[in-house]
């Protein structure tokens, strides 16, 4: 299940500008990775393992660590068939998938970070249409109808609700919301509207890894990381991966 990720560290090489053709080509590069083989058969093993009909969805797993290393990235079922790689999205040769309701939390990033507080509440109908700060109006709806009652910004986010998420990001506006979901590591293009934080945009699985990593180091980001260095044949450093986060959220 490598494949992919050799194909991923190819193209690295060849696009990131530091490297010539006749280098990457030519032999003599040591290129160091983050990957945890041990992490990387796990992975493929549990995407075959449970993923073992002929007519099973495409699947993709990335893992990262706190550091923001990527220990572990499956990007297809079979390297054989398809060559395009499920967890880079467009880098990989694809389009993304929508990420739905997991990108909600960006929108909750955005409010905090906007001083709202985690006691605001909304009420949380099973369906509603509305006003749009932006202009317009909004059909949403939350899963099987469910009326939720009244929720505040965290029983918003456990129980999911999208009725909820829309008056939020009709409060925090979709630009500001984008702009989180970038900064905290989301490098895809997301589309200016209030539907995208019902995750009606594009990303990859490794983007949403370094997001949600960006989580895990209380706002501040790195990576993510594949290529930790490269040298030449003599042992010269021509690369060498930072090491340092950014503080992207208080």
């Amino acid at each position: 299940g490598s494949e992919y990720l050799v194909e991923y560290v190819r193209n690295w090489l060849v696009t990131d500008g530091r490297f010539t053709d006749a280098q990457v080509f030519g032999g003599g590069l040591r290129v160091y990775t983050t990957i945890d083989w041990n992490a990387q058969q796990q992975a493929y093993d549990s995407i075959r393992e449970v993923l073992d009909r002929p007519d099973d969805p495409a699947a993709s797993l990335v893992a990262i660590d706190k550091n923001g290393n990527v220990r572990a990235m499956v990007g297809g079922y079979d390297w054989a068939k398809s060559q395009v790689n499920l967890a880079t999205g467009s880098v990989g040769g694809g389009s993304g998938r929508q990420p739905g309701s997991s990108f909600k939390p960006f929108a909750l990033a955005t409010a905090l970070s906007e001083g709202m507080s985690l006691n605001k509440t909304y009420e949380a109908p099973g369906s509603m249409t509305l006003k749009l700060k932006e202009g317009g109006t909004w059909k949403v709806a939350n899963y099987g109808d469910a009326g939720l009652g009244t929720l505040n910004l965290v029983d918003a986010t456990v129980r999911s609700s999208n009725t909820a998420y829309a008056q939020l990001i009709n409060d925090t506006g979709s630009k500001p919301v984008v702009e989180t979901a970038h900064k905290m590591g989301v490098s895809g293009d997301l589309p200016e509207v209030p539907s995208v934080v019902l995750g009606t945009g594009s990303v990859s699985v490794l983007d949403m890894a370094a997001g949600y990593n960006t989580f895990q180091r209380e706002g501040n980001r790195i990576g993510p990381t594949v290529v930790t260095k490269v040298t030449d044949a003599k042992g010269r450093i021509l690369y060498q991966a930072p090491t340092a986060g950014e503080q992207v959220l208080s």
